[in-house]
């Protein structure tokens, strides 16, 4: 696995969970089925994240920062990429946006 990209949304409303989920699913539209995950937050009614499978470890992709540019309209966005911890394998260079412009935000 070469680990997952995490898009995250604190709505200013946590009525507005439910558009945001459509419009999460508008988005994903194209995106191979059981590639992603939509997660509602157990502690906080309005988080919502988006969970998608990284097909190049390190790099945020095109998906993953159209999501993150959705979500800005609605509250504090946290994008961030996870890579699976082994021992003897948890050294990462710095990671990339999809588009190679530097360390990823």
């Amino acid at each position: 696995m070469a680990g997952v990209e995490i898009i995250s949304v604190r709505l200013s409303c946590a009525a507005a969970a439910e558009e945001v989920v459509g419009l999460c699913l508008a988005v994903l539209a194209a995106a191979p089925a059981g590639s992603y995950r939509i997660l509602g937050s157990a502690a906080h009614p309005g988080d919502v994240s988006v969970q998608l499978e990284l097909g190049r470890a390190g790099v945020k992709s095109p998906l993953g920062l159209r999501l993150a540019q959705v979500f800005e309209n609605y509250g504090l966005v946290s994008h961030s990429l996870w890579h699976e911890l082994r021992p003897g394998c948890n050294r990462r260079a710095p990671a990339r946006d999809s588009i190679g412009k530097g360390p990823a935000a």
